[in-house]
């Protein structure tokens, strides 16, 4: 049975609501030891209240997904697998993961084991039930090769993240929510502005000029 799929005896085992304060208890120490954000603990913080142990987070670029995703596994602990594009991002992924969790676990008193996969990994990959499945780029999932890879995947619990999630405007955004769940929480690009790891802009309309016999 794969991701896909919601079992209750899963959200009896992760959603308890004893869990779930601990679960967040866990992400605010988290933020007051300085390891994530304000903005990085609201996001973890509404993923781990989210009644069914799924659904998205729209973050911009330059927000630190990666660094959400460790807080994530740090907080519940358990075998994690991150879900991403392409081998080299899973590599890098992967010793992001190795440099940043051992202070998260310690802080929330955890153990993680953690994967970081591209979707044609998966293929190859023994089969096994995972803690949480994480989706980097969710705006990509519905492509038919990444869909398939999965639909291989068991996970108690499921979250993507992605800038722009569900700006398909086709039928494709019900393939997204389908599989993942709706957009739990949204990342306000202020809050990234204050920490300058994201550029104020500025729009403009240009008005060409008519010349005088229009």
């Amino acid at each position: 049975m794969g991701s896909r799929l919601f079992r209750k005896e899963d959200m009896l085992r992760l959603r308890g609501s004893e869990k779930v304060q601990l679960y967040v208890e866990r992400a605010s120490r988290l933020e007051v030891k300085g390891l994530i954000r304000d903005y990085q603990a609201q996001a973890v913080r509404a993923a781990l209240s989210s009644w069914l142990c799924r659904g998205i987070i729209e973050s911009p670029t330059g927000s630190g997904k990666t660094r959400m995703c460790a807080a994530l596994m740090a907080c519940v602990g358990g075998a994690w697998l991150y879900l991403v594009s392409n081998k080299k991002l899973a590599q890098q992924s992967g010793r992001e993961f190795d440099q940043v969790l051992p202070a998260m676990c310690a802080e929330a008193g955890t153990e993680v084991e953690h994967q970081a996969m591209s979707y044609s990994q998966v293929k190859g990959a023994e089969r096994r039930t995972y803690t949480g499945l994480l989706v980097d780029e969710t705006h990509g999932l519905p492509a038919a090769t990444r869909l398939s890879a999965f639909w291989k995947l068991d996970a108690e619990a499921v979250f993507g993240l992605s800038a722009t999630p569900l700006d398909r405007m086709d039928y494709k955004n019900s393939v997204t929510i389908a599989a993942i769940g709706p957009v739990i929480h949204r990342v306000d690009p202020a809050r990234l502005e204050s920490y300058r790891h994201l550029a104020a802009c500025r729009v403009t309309h240009l008005v060409p000029r008519r010349n005088g016999t229009d």
